[in-house]
């Protein structure tokens, strides 16, 4: 299939230091057939994902703002290679949570991270923070699941202190799992 291009979408972000440090970590962590690009400009969010009452984005609202932007109208060869991910400047939920710290939408090939939750007053724990979600939507995006290990990158993430404790790697079960589906394009 060939590889596969992960755009990083700044939405509402405008720290390139702080993006470009997140996109080196991640072009490190994933595997070779996945290239890391960080956009050259800055989105916006769009006011229709964003819910006033909870003050908080509608993940799957600005997961689908993305795809529209940049999948939807791009030719299907070049579209079956792109993953976005959005890299927004606010708090995210999805019904039946109080909040998530990323969505990724495989069918649309797009997810995106939300960063309210993550930063902190240390610049590199919130480059690591920010890096694992972005991995771990990816990872979603590339066809992988939650893992049970709770040091894998895959693993399900309820509070900050499970970003911390989790690695910004893939056990050896799940990379392999990545591997077997970068080779066969899924």
């Amino acid at each position: 299939m060939g590889k596969r291009l992960a755009l990083i979408q700044p939405v509402g972000i405008r720290d390139r230091m702080l993006l470009g440090e997140v996109v080196a970590v991640v072009g490190r962590e994933l595997p070779e057939g996945v290239d890391v690009h960080l956009s050259t400009w800055i989105l916006e969010p769009i006011i229709e994902a964003y819910d006033w009452d909870r003050r908080q984005y509608r993940a799957d609202a600005m997961n689908f703002y993305l795809y529209k932007h940049y999948i939807e109208g791009v030719p299907g060869g070049v579209a079956s290679k792109l993953l976005v991910v959005g890299i927004v400047n606010g708090d995210g939920y999805v019904e039946g949570l109080n909040f998530v710290f990323g969505l990724a939408s495989p069918q649309i090939s797009t997810a995106t991270v939300y960063t309210s939750r993550l930063v902190s007053h240390d610049m590199s724990l919130t480059v690591t923070r920010i890096s694992k979600e972005v991995i771990h939507e990816l990872g979603h995006l590339l066809g992988l699941n939650h893992c049970s290990n709770p040091l894998c990158v895959m693993s399900f993430s309820n509070s900050v202190r499970e970003v911390d404790r989790k690695g910004l790697s893939f056990c050896t079960s799940c990379a392999l799992k990545l591997s077997r589906n970068l080779r066969t394009g899924r």
